[in-house]
């Protein structure tokens, strides 16, 4: 299980999705951070020109800490779509793992 599979709170993904909107929308992807509890893990949203774009999952900012403006590969679970983030949005408001 990734730690974003641990997020209880839909708000965490709406901001998120936010996110992607603003850098492609539907075309946008995002991968979420590895470490941490799941409470709030940071990620990165990639862009339909593959841009790179991470952000604190706390407050949903520009993580202008990063490296190269990425995270590193090996501590970024896999590419998830918009349609993905919509239905961990579903998840949390069921109340569902």
């Amino acid at each position: 299980m990734y730690p974003h599979e641990e997020v209880k709170k839909s708000e965490y993904f709406r901001q998120a999705l936010g996110n992607m909107v603003n850098h492609g929308g539907k075309l946008a992807s995002i991968r979420f951070g590895l470490t941490g509890g799941g409470v709030a893990p940071n990620y990165m949203v990639i862009d339909p020109k593959g841009d790179k774009h991470p952000f604190h999952g706390n407050g949903h900012g520009p993580f202008k800490e990063a490296p190269g403006n990425q995270f590193a590969e090996d501590q970024l679970a896999p590419a998830m779509s918009f349609t993905d983030v919509q239905q961990q949005i579903q998840r949390c408001m069921s109340g569902s793992k």
